[in-house]
């Protein structure tokens, strides 16, 4: 246990992890991804542990981290905050020291888990200093809501014009009611993955976000034409925040745009759900056409950081992790797709 006057750090038990929620709930709104139903999918789904550093003054919390070990057979462990997100591993702490302290806590947690390496995924510049290492390996593009006329003014001429041309083609947007919807959206969704030459999180992640989660929450809208499915996007919404997690679109309907309508038709449901902003997710500074997409919505783009600590090994430059990898990616590509959907699955396990 560390100290620095009335400031400790300490692990929290399970018989805490209620007052960490708590206190939490207390704060300027939280994403999705720090809430305990979030924590029950990560645990089911992929098999993660998570793991609440607490900061205490005088007994009371008022702050803290949550952060998840991530374990496999193969690679390893990790501690990350926050597994398949690049933007809500949040420090809570009211000064700098107390951030220094959750920091030093959690590479001495890394020590007792036996990991690899520590990682803190958030939008704040933090105050860390070596072991840490900080790394920008991805921008955060987001919109701030308002009535929809004006964000309608704000867009594009260019994608106002695809949505206008997508609506005239007869396509359609709907919220999934069934779970045949949501196979339906995977199966695109791992196709499009397969293309790009990496592996898609598994069809569970899906199923189980549809099924514990009602549509003010996890909303699955789906595009149509005619009598089939052309795409969908998974939408996350919580406290403020509507995050576009993922979408797909089926390679042989891109004519058609479907994926314009789709999210002009999410911004427009988070506008009237009440909701501050729309978050696009993150992107690799290196990909400037779909920066330049997500701006043409009228996105806002911020850095993120990475701060990465080793205990055993060093991580990995996120900057490089999938480019460097071409002739894998490469190989990927050929797999059958009864193939890469379970494998790929796995492999997200650990790649998150």
């Amino acid at each position: 246990m560390m100290k620095a006057m009335n400031l400790e750090v300490r692990t929290l038990q399970k018989g805490e992890y209620d007052t960490w929620e708590k206190w939490l709930g207390q704060q300027s709104p939280i994403s999705l991804y720090q809430s305990k139903r979030w924590i029950a999918i990560l645990k089911d789904v992929f098999g993660y542990r998570e793991r609440f550093l607490g900061l205490f003054d005088a007994g009371e919390i008022c702050g803290g981290l949550c952060v998840y070990q991530v374990s496999d057979v193969l690679f390893g462990r990790k501690l990350v905050s926050i597994p398949h997100d690049a933007s809500s591993g949040i420090v809570h702490a009211q000064n700098e020291r107390g951030i220094k302290l959750i920091g030093e806590k959690l590479v001495e947690q890394g020590h007792e888990d036996k990991v690899r390496h520590v990682e803190i995924r958030t939008p704040q510049k933090l105050p860390l200093e070596p072991p840490y290492e900080r790394q920008q390996p991805f921008l955060l593009a987001q919109l701030e809501l308002a009535n929809t006329r004006s964000l309608w003014k704000g867009l594009h001429q260019n994608t106002r014009n695809q949505v206008r041309q997508s609506e005239r083609r007869g396509l359609t947007v709907r919220p999934a009611s069934s779970r045949k919807e949501i196979h339906a959206f995977y199966r695109i969704l791992l196709r499009n993955f397969q293309d790009f030459g990496n592996p898609c999180l598994p069809l569970s992640y899906f199923m189980t976000c549809f099924e514990r989660f009602d549509q003010d929450t996890c909303r699955f809208l789906i595009s149509y034409h005619e009598t089939g499915i052309v795409g969908g996007i998974l939408l996350l919404a919580y406290g403020d925040t509507v995050v576009y997690k993922i979408g797909a679109v089926d390679s042989d309907k891109m004519h058609l745009r479907p994926n314009n309508l789709m999210i002009w038709e999410g911004i427009k449901w988070s506008v009237s759900a009440g909701y501050r902003y729309f978050s696009f997710g993150s992107t690799e500074p290196a990909n400037t056409g779909l920066i330049r997409f997500k701006k043409r919505f009228g996105a806002q783009i911020s850095p993120l950081y990475f701060y990465c600590a080793p205990v055993k090994k060093h991580a990995p430059d996120y900057s490089t992790l999938f480019s460097s990898k071409k002739a894998l990616r490469k190989l990927w590509r050929l797999l059958p797709l009864f193939v890469a959907g379970p494998l790929g699955g796995r492999l997200r396990r650990w790649y998150c």
